[in-house]
């Protein structure tokens, strides 16, 4: 349909892009650790985000107590989710000037996101971490050279599954065809990006 606006000129699709830092999350975690800190972040005052910190919200109820903490990250949390805040092992951060100094100390990255479409710049942020990344297949379904290195789940059983199972000890985001930042590198890495736009 697109195509019909477009006309007969060519044309390159730009891809989102991200950040790749010298360091990344502390990919050898130890396996004594009492906590493992869950961490959902974006916009907050974006409807798909809110509902998707809700709803993780939700499932941390279910969850054994005393071997989790959620954090929520993100500008302008609403009323509901500055709420959260009350609840035992729930830490609502707001806007964070440095966000990937807080990042470094996450163990997993979930994204119950059910709403919106295209390609999730947060789900690009953890796997430049090396941050294990849960998330749906709406997600995963917009960055199809990524969708090996993450953990597909479409329900609060997924997720609670994935969660649950997560090995402090093991790299969730190496495979047998290689990491998700050697994906990054290739296809979604700023610098390249710049060069393909500065050569048109």
């Amino acid at each position: 349909r697109d195509a019909n606006y477009i006309g007969k000129d060519s044309f390159d699709i730009v891809p989102n892009g991200v950040a790749i830092p010298e360091r990344s999350a502390n990919l050898i975690r130890n396996s004594d650790k009492k906590i493992i800190n869950l961490a959902f972040w974006g916009n907050m005052s974006y409807y798909p985000n809110v509902k998707a910190a809700l709803y993780l919200a939700d499932l941390y109820s279910d969850l054994e107590k005393g071997k989790y903490k959620l954090h929520i990250i993100g500008a302008q949390p609403n009323k509901k989710i500055q709420a959260l805040n009350s609840r035992d092992g729930i830490i609502i951060h707001g806007y964070v000037e440095n966000l990937n100094s807080l990042l470094f100390n996450m163990d997993l990255a979930v994204f119950p996101i059910f709403d919106g479409s295209g390609l999730q710049n947060k789900v690009l942020e953890a796997f430049a971490l090396n941050i294990p990344v849960i998330t749906t297949n709406i997600v995963l379904d917009s960055m199809p050279r990524l969708k090996q290195y993450a953990m597909a789940a479409n329900n609060k059983e997924g997720f609670r599954y994935y969660i649950e199972s997560f090995d402090a000890c093991k790299d969730f985001t190496e495979h047998e065809n290689g990491s998700a930042v050697q994906v990054l590198r290739e296809h979604y890495n700023w610098d390249l990006i710049n060069t393909i736009i500065g050569s048109k």
